[in-house]
Order: C-alpha cells, then structure tokens, then sequence
C-alpha cells in the first residue's frame, strides 16, 4: 500500500491532549498581512499513514513566485507498520518578502504524496 497524505494543516498552535489526540487552533488557509516584507509564525500539523517499515518523510516550504525552498524538515521513521497513522508537527518562523502563495509539499523517499496552498497577501482595505 502507499504512502497516503492525511492531513497538513497550518495553525497557530498545537496542543496533544489524552490518549493521543490533538487540537488544532485557529487553523487557516490565508494570512492578510498588514506590510511587507513580514514575518510569518505558526505551526504545520502533518499525519501520514500506510508508511513502510523504513521510510524518509520530508516538508519543502515553497516560494510559488520565485520557484524558491525556504524552508524544509525531514524525519525518519523506523519500523513502521501500514496500519500506523504518523503525526509530525513543524513551528514555522519564515521570511516572507511580499505577497506570496506558499507551497508545502510532503515527500516520502523523495516522492510527492501531497501539498496544499497558503496565500499571504496584502489587507484588501491597504490594496
């Protein structure tokens, strides 16, 4: 079976509770940023399941304007099983030069298996 992206969600904080779970606040899909160039914080929750025994599970951030990585994280996960659910977590803290469609991508062994998009752009009221 292959590997299958499940979630990759971008939050502003992560908090395990009891037995396993996670909560997730204020997730979004879109910043609205009042100036560039800016900083961007938060946080990535990714969870993965049907990983093989011995696999390589990346993040690249990318810039979609300037064709640019600018950020990556990378896990090795051992003596996995297919009926495991992998949770991964990244803080982010990124440079962000103006307005911009990030995209983070998740690899396995060097494999897209799925990324999703975030727009940061400017308040519509300072356009």
């Amino acid at each position: 079976m292959a590997p299958r992206l499940i979630a990759l969600l971008a939050c502003q904080e992560i908090s395990p509770e009891e037995g396993g779970a996670v909560t997730l606040s204020r997730v979004v899909s879109s910043l609205s940023m009042s100036s560039f160039p800016t900083s961007v914080g938060g946080h990535l929750f990714i969870r993965v399941a049907d990983l093989a025994a011995d696999q390589v599970v990346q993040l690249e951030l990318r810039d979609g304007g300037r064709e640019a990585i600018i950020g990556s994280a990378q896990w090795d996960v051992h003596e996995a099983s297919a009926r495991d659910l992998h949770d991964f977590t990244v803080a982010l803290d990124v440079n962000i030069p103006g307005p911009a469609t990030i995209q983070a991508r998740i690899l396995i062994d060097g494999e897209v298996i799925g990324w999703t998009n975030f727009d940061i752009h400017l308040l519509p009221e300072l356009r």
